[in-house]
């Protein structure tokens, strides 16, 4: 009896999950920055252009993730590359003279593609470190709406850092959140279905899941018919300045500019 009721306690002990680790200082920091300045409609970049020690707080969590090891479990590596790519878009956009949107820090889309960041002992760009590194490496599409690039139609900026133990529930409300949001995600109106410009520039990826409808639905409280006909909405660049409007006639058919915007091209050509 004895023997198994070691035999027992010792299973319970191998199959209990091991606790989350705790977060390093730059986590706890960028936690508590995120929270002040974060709201649904955008970030409070004058606020915290106007407190020099807060734009100092967040210099040193890109400091920091400069210099950290890379974790080694593959939830701890999603939410660490996640956060990385936020927070040097925010240190970015905060240390900068205000600013429209991200595209007058650089021609074209060089916000992206100039090699201006470090994450774990690495110098590159905001583009590598999306594509390169965290879509290569864990190609789930959900974190295309986790990643926020400073601009109006990017999905929202999470109040609060990604983490490992809880990385499953944050994807799975960035996506749900962003699809039924039905200005920047998916515009039902009678003239038809209009959704976000990600899923054109990541079409491929998309339909090779089932389809966009297919992606949405599983996220959209209202389903979308099978065979629905999709169109695009346009892409607003401008600052996700909390408290500014969202520009009107963002919804326009796929086919209305006859060209479309690759962020990650430097110089983005029709039919790129």
């Amino acid at each position: 009896m004895r023997a198994a009721l070691l035999g027992l306690f010792g299973w319970l002990i191998v199959a209990m999950p091991a606790p989350a680790a705790p977060p390093a200082a730059w986590e706890r920091t960028f936690a508590e920055l995120l929270a002040v300045y974060v709201r649904p409609d955008g970030v409070r970049y004058a606020a915290w252009r106007g407190n020099p020690g807060d734009i100092a707080r967040l210099v040193e969590v890109c400091d920091a993730i400069g210099r950290a090891r890379l974790p080694a479990g593959d939830p701890d590596r999603i939410a660490f590359y996640i956060n990385a790519y936020n927070a040097w878009v925010l240190r970015q956009v905060v240390t900068a003279p205000r600013l429209a949107g991200v595209r007058e820090l650089a021609p074209e889309f060089g916000f992206f593609t100039r090699p201006t960041i470090r994450v774990a002992g690495e110098v590159g760009s905001l583009d590598h470190l999306e594509k390169g590194i965290l879509l290569r490496e864990y190609p789930d599409l959900r974190i295309h709406f986790a990643i926020n690039c400073a601009s109006r139609s990017c999905p929202p900026l999470l109040a609060t850092p990604y983490r490992a133990d809880q990385i499953e529930a944050q994807l799975d409300a960035a996506a749900a959140g962003f699809i039924n949001d039905p200005v920047r995600g998916v515009a039902v109106a009678p003239g038809g279905v209009r959704v976000s410009k990600i899923f054109d520039w990541y079409r491929p990826e998309f339909e090779s899941a089932g389809g966009i409808t297919t992606f949405i639905n599983r996220f959209r409280r209202e389903p979308l018919p099978v065979g629905t006909a999709i169109g695009f909405l346009e892409y607003d660049w401008s600052l996700n300045d909390a408290g500014a409007p969202v520009a009107d006639g963002q919804a326009a058919p796929a086919e209305a500019s006859g060209k479309r915007i690759e962020k990650s091209e430097p110089n983005p050509t029709p039919g790129s």
